[in-house]
Order: structure tokens, then C-alpha cells, then sequence
């Protein structure tokens, strides 16, 4: 789905596109989410707060194809950058030992 890195940061055209997709999908409409989201330029469509948006409206519709397809992207996105990629996987593995640890009841 990614051929190419995301831009760091999104334009400023394709970031309030982004948030008005945001607002759209807030107020429950979304073809209109949609068509902001599909107004963002080729590169922006990679960033990930683009996908993020992306990736709600189509949960919201209960299009889970297209949320597993978003997923892989991010994931994608994140093992690419290899210092978040790391930072997460640690923030992880923390996560998983703290629910692990048995519970004291004083």
C-alpha cells in the first residue's frame, strides 16, 4: 500500500483536510468524511494521521477489509521508522509485563 516514506508533516491544505474529515466523521457523515479525506495530495494520503482518520470512518462503516488493509499500512509505516518502531515494541512488551504482574489486595 506505501511505496514511498509518509511526509514528516502533513501540508497545510492536506492537514485541514484531514481535520475536517475528522469533524465529518464526528458528526456522522461519511461520504462527506470520505471526500475530504480523498482531496489530500498522493504523499499525504500516507501519513499516518491521514490513515489513522482513514482507518475510523471505515470502522464506523464496519468495512473491516479496508480497516485490515489501513492496519497493515500503519504497521508498515511504523517498522519503517525504525526509532518509533523500536519505542513502540518496547512500550509493548512493557504493557504486557505490568497486566501480567499478579494482584496484591491489601
Amino acid at each position: 500500500m506505501i511505496n514511498s516514506p509518509p511526509p514528516q508533516v502533513l501540508t497545510f491544505e492536506d492537514a485541514r483536510h484531514a481535520q475536517a474529515s475528522e469533524g465529518w466523521l464526528v458528526l456522522g457523515d461519511l461520504n462527506e468524511a470520505h471526500a475530504e479525506l480523498d482531496q489530500i495530495s498522493p504523499e499525504g494520503q500516507k501519513h499516518p494521521f491521514a490513515l489513522e482518520v482513514r482507518w475510523r470512518i471505515h470502522s464506523v462503516a464496519k468495512n473491516w477489509d479496508a480497516c485490515l488493509k489501513i492496519s497493515e499500512a500503519l504497521i508498515e509505516l511504523i517498522l519503517s521508522n525504525h526509532s518509533t518502531g523500536s519505542c513502540l515494541l518496547t512500550r509493548s512488551v512493557e504493557a504486557r509485563l505490568e497486566v501480567s504482574k499478579p494482584r496484591i489486595k491489601s
